[in-house]
């Protein structure tokens, strides 16, 4: 086991420590939307969510968000880039649904992420217009 693998449980315990005291004011979860009608936008709509823990630093700038502080997969934790980024479904909506430091919810899609860090991953999300989205939080 390398040094940084055996550092990423450490990381991944303080980045919930910060989480816990309150210092991440954004929550951010995925979104998996199925269609039951073998088609995105027919049939009946079922969402999955699950939330991104510990909760991520993120900043805006202009409309999108820098997502930061994402621990990389490691054994009994941490994400993978394409656990955040799955590959593209037939008849599946996959985007991120956002909390605001306010309470409000936005949907948002990945314009970019990036692995290459040692300890975190990045990325950068940008709005997807209500009308593109079924909300249905």
């Amino acid at each position: 086991m390398s040094l940084r693998d055996s550092l990423l449980p450490v990381f991944d315990s303080v980045r919930r420590l910060i989480q816990n005291l309150g210092l991440r004011r954004y929550r951010i979860w995925k979104r998996k939307g199925r269609w039951d009608g073998g088609e995105i936008h027919l049939g009946n709509l079922t969402n999955e969510d699950e939330e991104i823990l510990p909760q991520p630093k993120v900043e805006k700038r202009g409309e999108n968000l820098i997502v930061t502080k994402m621990t990389p997969e490691f054994d009994g934790g941490g994400y993978a880039p394409e656990d955040l980024v799955p590959p593209d479904e037939k008849a599946v909506d996959q985007y991120f649904v956002v909390q605001t430091p306010d309470g409000k919810l936005q949907a948002y899609r990945a314009a970019e992420t990036n692995a290459a860090g040692n300890f975190g991953l990045m990325m950068v999300l940008e709005p997807i217009p209500p009308d593109l989205v079924t909300p249905s939080w």
